[in-house]
């Protein structure tokens, strides 16, 4: 530091005339000499690269400090206490006229064995040398923030957000404390109660009120942000359905277990909550009913004449398969044209003759004038002739076994179909364009009519078929695994012969439904119906899988609409997460008692409260408003979606942040360090 050094002379005499701006001063005879106030920093250090460097080495120490702090945090709280005890003590004694008691050495105590922060420094510096000192103002506030750093890296959140409210501004605080009191007694005092109330602040704004620890509290570990997002996606998509959702149904809906709905639950059946949910929740019947409605609207618009449904669709059903059969038909007559005029040899004719059954079918064919027609002209002997005695006979086998004939007899069926096997295979010997025909009347009938018949469409085809049983019959209560595909066809095909009576269809399927799940209880309006809706019409995922080939294939517009009531489902069955009302359990009495606690100052006023009887009405009183306006916060919470932000911030913070309580605590260290450091140095002084 330079020394300044008074003349009785002017210095400035034979110097050029002063820079404008510039002021000389001048020391001589009968002036005063300036004061010089010692400094700890170098005042001359004052380019930015000199500054930004002690700052850097300032900042350095600063956690070094701090991590000595953390490393002798139990022989600095002791030897405060110790000291505090100390001063009490002696002020108590003062008062009694008692002499005071001079606290023995620590060398001759047991907290010589545990280390204070300012021991474990003067045994680094017995190795590295003096610690630096800041040579700017600017190097003791990074000092000073530097020594909170490791304690606020300790805490749990986000480490800017912890270094900011647990290092930055306590530091910067108490330095400013420090600073105004410098060289007083208040010095001490000022520094750690600055940090201690400032750091104690920003505590207390991260940690969460009674509202966010009780929503923490039981929230899932598993619920993210992104279920957090998830949610509030699906709450708005049922605002405009016209559903009001909660946060608790959302999340357990995106995220199953997330562990809100049992605290809706408390929240419902107590006053302050159910003020808040009741009369939002009343109205939930009604807005399912509307976002319902509008949804069975997007499927087909409403039949005032439902009973002519299932007619509509047997017909359609009916029509396909003889369309089916048509297309067999066509393929196969070119080749039974063909075949027609070709005439068996007279062995083979001979021995079809034989036939027990031929003659009564060759005179059934003439003596029936709807046969008859189709074998005019041709001789007895031509395949044309023989294929319509096989089909007579064929007929006679299917009468002879049917239950409904009077002579029922299986035998005679048995012996009417080996003499159709007999003259179809005298015909196929004589003409290979007839046994084409008959392969591809076999292939069309076994690969693509028969598993038509035995499907769904097999099902519909009644020209008489009631409603129900249409609906039954394409949506059964048990569907088989993997039908989807097969319900797709169906309705395809239905759209394909009659597009209105297919919607119709649907539509009545999923409005009778709904119907019957949402029905009024003997209470009022079902609040459930919605939840009891979705379970009934979509309760396994076959189910969910064959209604939505349904819709999906009611035309090019199918996949929209299947959109659309998708999200409806997805709404109604979160609805039905809500859990019923019940008597309080052990879980709910906790919640209860939690949500009865104020903050800080709520906590400080019933604790100061109890011991005194007098004030125990007070105290209850107290706890019964918590309670209802804790309540009703947490109801406002659950319905209102700006929730989002906060709960997206609750998920990612633990039930308790402890970040406050390291802050304190390395308080606490600094200022007992410092107390201590400052008995010793009185102590050197007075030897």
């Amino acid at each position: 530091m330079p020394t300044l050094t008074a003349v009785d002379y002017d210095p400035f005499a034979d110097s050029p005339a002063p820079t404008p701006g510039v002021k000389r001063v001048y020391i001589g005879p009968g002036t005063e000499s300036p004061k010089l106030t010692p400094v700890d920093y170098d005042p001359f250090a004052n380019t930015a690269g000199d500054v930004a460097l002690d700052v850097a080495k300032s900042a350095g120490v600063g956690i070094g400090r701090g991590l000595i702090g953390i490393g002798g945090l139990i022989g600095d709280a002791s030897q405060g206490l110790a000291t505090a005890t100390n001063y009490l003590g002696n002020k108590a004694a003062e008062a009694m006229g008692f002499p005071a008691y001079d606290m023995p050495a620590r060398d001759n105590t047991v907290s010589k064995y545990i280390p204070t922060s300012h021991d474990i420094q003067q045994y680094i510096e017995g190795v590295t040398g003096k610690f630096y000192k800041p040579q700017t103002r600017a190097g003791e506030y990074a000092q000073t923030v530097g020594e909170f750093l490791p304690g606020a890296a300790l805490g749990p959140g986000g480490a800017a957000r912890n270094a900011v409210n647990f290092a930055v501004v306590p530091g910067i605080a108490s330095e400013l404390a420090g600073g105004a009191t410098k060289g007083t007694a208040l010095e001490i005092p000022a520094r750690v109660g600055t940090a201690l109330m400032t750091g104690g602040v920003a505590a207390a704004i991260n940690r969460p009120s009674s509202v966010g620890r009780a929503v923490r509290a039981n929230l899932s570990a598993n619920v993210d942000e992104a279920a957090v997002q998830q949610a509030a996606a699906l709450m708005d998509d049922a605002a405009a359905h016209g559903v009001t959702l909660t946060w608790a149904e959302a999340l357990e809906q995106v995220s199953p277990g997330a562990g809100l709905t049992n605290l809706q639950r408390v929240v419902e059946s107590n006053r302050g909550g159910r003020e808040v949910l009741a009369p939002i929740l009343a109205q939930r019947p009604q807005q399912i009913e509307n976002a319902a409605r509008a949804e069975f609207q997007n499927i087909a618009p409403a039949n005032n004449a439902p009973s002519n449904i299932g007619p509509a669709v047997g017909r359609a059903a009916e029509g396909h398969i003889d369309d089916t059969r048509g297309m067999i038909n066509t393929a196969s007559e070119p080749y039974y044209t063909q075949a027609a005029g070709v005439r068996l040899s007279p062995q083979e004719m001979a021995r079809v003759r034989a036939l027990p059954g031929y003659e009564e079918a060759r005179n059934a064919v003439f003596s029936d004038p709807q046969l008859a027609r189709y074998v005019r002209g041709m001789p007895e002997d031509s395949v044309g002739f023989l294929n319509e005695v096989k089909k007579q006979l064929d007929q006679s086998a299917t009468n002879a076994a049917s239950p409904v004939t009077a002579q029922q007899n299986m035998q005679r069926s048995a012996g009417y179909g080996l003499d159709a096997t007999a003259v179809r295979d005298a015909a196929r010997r004589a003409s290979p364009d007839y046994d084409t025909a008959l392969a591809i009347q076999s292939g069309g009938r076994e690969q693509i009519l028969q598993p038509i018949i035995d499907g769904p469409i097999g099902r519909l085809a009644k020209r008489d078929l009631p409603t129900r049983e249409a609906i039954n019959a394409l949506f059964p209560s048990q569907p088989l695994a993997n039908s989807e595909r097969e319900i797709a066809r169906t309705v395809t095909t239905l759209v394909n012969r009659n597009p209105g009576a297919a919607r119709d269809l649907v539509r009545a399927h999923v409005e009778g439904v709904f119907n019957e799940s949402a029905r009024s209880l003997q209470s009022g309006p079902n609040q459930f119906g919605g939840a009891k809706f979705a379970n009934r019409l979509v309760g396994n995922s076959q189910q969910r899988a064959n209604l939505q080939a349904a819709v999906e294939s009611l035309g090019p517009n199918g996949p929209r609409v299947w959109d659309g009531f998708d999200r409806l489902l997805d709404i109604v069955q979160a609805t039905g997460t809500r859990q019923a009302q019940g008597s309080k359990t052990a879980f709910n009495v906790q919640d209860l008692k939690d949500l009865s606690s104020g903050g800080t100052v709520g906590n400080a006023i019933k604790t100061s409260a109890s011991p005194a009887k007098w004030l125990s009405t007070i105290s209850d009183a107290w706890s019964r408003w918590q309670l209802g306006n804790n309540l009703t916060g947490i109801a406002e919470f659950l319905i209102d979606p700006r929730s989002r932000t906060m709960l997206a911030h609750i998920s990612r913070m633990p039930i308790d942040s402890t970040a406050g309580q390291i802050l304190a605590a390395r308080i606490i260290a600094t200022g007992s360090s410092a107390v201590n450091k400052r008995r010793l140095e009185q102590e050197k002084s007075k030897r």
